[in-house]
């Protein structure tokens, strides 16, 4: 087992640390995916929401040099406690890693007693399903691997083939806050079948939209007045992104999920994006990932989500449907 270099001391990011964070970050992308996937937009609009103060953590060598980096988020009010971690490929295998799930952990345990009363709250880590030793560290350190996530994209080699939607369904751009709300309404409600669902108010979900400001790309499908389904798109690197899509429950089985994403695939390739990629659990009940192979996307990395139970109880999920 890999014990931390008592060399490498902790200490909170600070913003004048952003460039030295995302030279780590971006080096770290590149040895295991080939390519960055972060840039300082990202890093600076991730710490504004942060308190670097209590949650976020540097692993720094005797020399200075920032060599680990690690945060912690809480969600769905304390009950699910995300954990990220990033280590120079330079110091792979000295116990970096090691440290900062330690230091995530007990930081984790100081906020789980927020959490309501008797709810269940755990910790989790994402990962590289193809970073053996990261899942490894994990696996020695508690936790236990839950579910697998998919990166698909798709490369446009020419203009999407026109939507075809179904007779009476229309589809728009948001152009009010009312649009907006129907978004958010219509995904929530798609989004009830999917794993680790807890309802939100649309006050609590917005805010978190900011880097999805254009709201030109946030799409509201209709039926007579009533939405039907929703996507919420944006960039993402140098790509399209799909950052939410759904169909609610009494329009499944229509092709309006297909129909949408093509939509979104002709309006970003009307704006010069020919990349789009989105992330989808491997195991979508709804069978979003079958959608996405038929529209031609393809997965190109593979993420293995792994929890650790900090506190035992009941599942934090929505109060039945009566």
């Amino acid at each position: 087992m890999t014990v931390p270099a008592p060399e490498f001391r902790v200490r909170p990011a600070t913003m004048d640390d952003l460039d030295a964070v995302l030279a780590l970050v971006v080096a770290h992308d590149i040895a295991e995916f080939g390519h960055p996937d972060f840039s300082l937009e990202n890093l600076r609009g991730e710490w504004e929401d942060l308190d670097l103060a209590e949650d976020s953590f540097l692993a720094v060598a005797p020399d200075g040099q920032v060599v680990g980096y690690a945060t912690v988020r809480h969600r769905r009010n304390y009950v699910q406690i995300d954990s990220d971690g990033y280590v120079h490929p330079d110091h792979w295998g000295l116990g970096v890693g090691a440290l900062l799930v330690r230091v995530t952990e007990e930081r984790a345990r100081r906020l789980a007693p927020l959490a309501p009363e008797g709810i269940k709250v755990v910790l989790t880590n994402a990962v590289s399903g193809a970073n053996r030793p990261a899942r490894a560290l994990l696996e020695q350190e508690g936790y236990q691997a839950t579910r697998h996530f998919w990166r698909m994209v798709i490369d446009l080699e020419g203009p999407p083939a026109p939507v075809s939607w179904p007779e009476g369904i229309t589809v728009r751009p948001c152009a009010s806050e009312a649009d907006e709300r129907s978004v958010f309404l219509a995904t929530d409600e798609a989004f009830r079948d999917h794993w680790g669902y807890v309802p939100e108010t649309y006050d609590e979900w917005r805010p978190r939209q900011k880097d999805a400001s254009d709201t030109s790309l946030w799409f509201l499908v209709e039926e007579d007045g009533e939405p039907t389904a929703a996507a919420v798109c944006t960039y993402f690197m140098d790509m399209g992104w799909v950052r939410r899509i759904g169909v609610r429950r009494p329009w499944r089985r229509r092709g309006l999920g297909e129909a949408l994403l093509r939509h979104a695939f002709r309006e970003f390739y009307r704006r010069g994006t020919t990349r789009i990629g989105l992330g989808v659990d491997a195991s979508n009940p709804t069978g979003a990932t079958r959608l996405y192979e038929k529209a031609d996307m393809r997965v190109v990395h593979e993420y293995a989500l792994y929890q650790k139970v900090l506190r035992p109880g009941r599942d934090p999920g929505p109060e039945p449907e009566e």
